[in-house]
């Protein structure tokens, strides 16, 4: 009976390792940037650490902001630099007041981004007070 136990609970904590092993920390990219709500200047993401010479697995290449007619947007282009096929990306934006207060928050998402692919997100700005904004993730599976 004892036997059976401990091997019970040992098949238990390897499956557990297992699970736990499987995730890919490679799923969300270092890609972040900032830039002010109703300056349509194109920018190009800064990185934290330039002796990388690897690019992340889902990088945001540029991003800017966006006003129409009756909206403002966020806007820009994800990378998948990988050979993977993502069924869900995510881009996730906080919205900053003037004083740089956190104000709200947007995203934007896709499915099914190919190896090699780019995608061109619109995140809607609804927050009035928004004057700047920053790119705080991407991320996929």
């Amino acid at each position: 009976m004892k036997t059976k136990v401990i091997l019970s609970l040992s098949a238990l904590l390897f499956a557990i390792f297992l699970a736990v092993g499987s995730v890919d920390p490679s799923s969300s990219s270092g890609s972040s940037g900032s830039g002010d709500v109703g300056d349509n200047t194109r920018r190009t993401p800064s990185s934290d650490n330039t002796n990388t010479p690897s690019k992340p697995n889902l990088e945001v290449v540029d991003f800017s902001s966006k006003n129409e007619e009756y909206a403002r947007y966020v806007v820009g282009t994800v990378r998948n630099n990988s050979s993977k096929n993502y069924s869900y990306v995510q881009v996730e934006i906080n919205l900053l007041d003037e004083s740089g207060n956190i104000v709200g928050s947007t995203l934007d998402n896709v499915n099914n981004l190919g190896p090699g692919k780019s995608w061109k997100f619109k995140a809607i700005i609804m927050e009035k007070d928004a004057a700047k904004f920053e790119i705080k993730d991407v991320s996929g599976w």
